[in-house]
């Protein structure tokens, strides 16, 4: 029986689309179309709703020769072009049919065109032209633009470290661009982390300055400060969190969490859905746990704590309390 589309989880339609545009981009190496077998078996939502994006390509290749030409031909021509190339035509295909404005909502053809990026799990480091550093934190994207008049990082999705270069000669302001606003840098280091809901910045060394994007009022935000903002308004600036960049470092650092949020943050980092039951919720966690290995981080939990693993396979875990 098919899953009503309403029923399938926002997490599980994000893993479907991230695993069908790298199929689809013909740059999938073998162990990740194996891992990708896995996670379509591992679930009936996983397997529906790769299904769902299966018709919905079938769509817009019966819809080609009804689209306009200016958007027709380009995607037909790119067929002998590079896979991206053809992926690229495929999400204009979609803007213009009408028919996939949610893929487009959920940003799967940003997270595989943009300029820098991770896969869940993955950290990279990334050197720019000006002497900057951004470190990208797992599954996100970033798009750079650079010119005359300024040095532009747009966050789409994820979290990043970024070091600003210290060029004596550089007069171009610094600035990251999120979906809830700008963040300009005053000679600084800093963490930006997109929550989907809101951005949040925590300022490492020196400061900077915060413009939420329907507002014209601005914050200096400092060392050792942290806040979260909207479209409309900032909160409160608040002292940063202990270890605010150990991920970094590969390592998970909480003190007196609950144990909902333990899992939330290693969900970022594991490939399939990873839940908390609220029964098990409040558990109050303190502790370091590894990010490169998951599990790892989940038997150190299991070993503490009064809770149990509970696994239709390796991509669907629920933590649950011990009777």
């Amino acid at each position: 029986m098919t899953i009503p589309a309403s029923a399938i989880d926002p997490q599980v339609r994000r893993q479907a689309i991230y695993w069908y545009v790298l199929l689809s981009s013909g740059e999938a190496t073998e162990a990740e179309r194996s891992d990708c077998e896995h996670w379509r078996s591992a679930h009936p939502q996983h397997a529906d709703a790769w299904a769902r994006l299966d018709a919905v390509r079938g769509n817009l290749l019966s819809s080609v020769a009804g689209a306009p030409s200016s958007i027709a031909i380009p995607t037909l021509t790119a067929l002998g072009a590079k896979r991206r190339s053809v992926v690229k035509g495929m999400m204009w295909l979609a803007l213009g049919a009408g028919g996939s404005a949610l893929m487009w909502r959920e940003q799967p053809w940003q997270t595989y065109l943009a300029d820098f990026k991770t896969g869940r799990g993955e950290q990279r480091e990334f050197k720019l032209a000006d002497g900057s550093l951004v470190i990208l934190n797992t599954a996100t994207q970033v798009n750079q633009h650079y010119d005359s008049n300024v040095r532009r990082l747009q966050l789409l999705h994820g979290e990043i470290i970024i070091q600003t270069g210290k060029l004596e000669t550089e007069a171009r302001s610094f600035e990251v661009l999120t979906r809830h606003g700008r963040i300009k840098a005053l000679g600084t280091r800093f963490i930006v982390r997109d929550m989907e809901s809101h951005t949040q910045v925590t300022v490492l060394e020196h400061a900077v300055e915060i413009t939420p994007q329907d507002s014209t009022a601005t914050l200096q935000l400092n060392a050792g400060q942290q806040i979260r903002f909207d479209k409309q308004a900032t909160n409160s600036p608040e002292t940063m969190a202990p270890n605010a960049e150990a991920w970094a470092q590969g390592s998970l650092v909480v003190n007196d969490w609950s144990l909902s949020k333990v899992i939330a943050e290693l969900a970022r980092y594991r490939t399939g859905v990873l839940r908390c039951s609220p029964a098990a919720s409040a558990i109050r966690v303190s502790g370091v746990f590894p990010l490169k290995d998951t599990d790892r981080a989940l038997a150190i939990l299991v070993g503490r704590f009064p809770i149990r693993l509970a696994s239709m396979s390796r991509y669907w875990v629920s933590v649950e309390p011990t009777e």
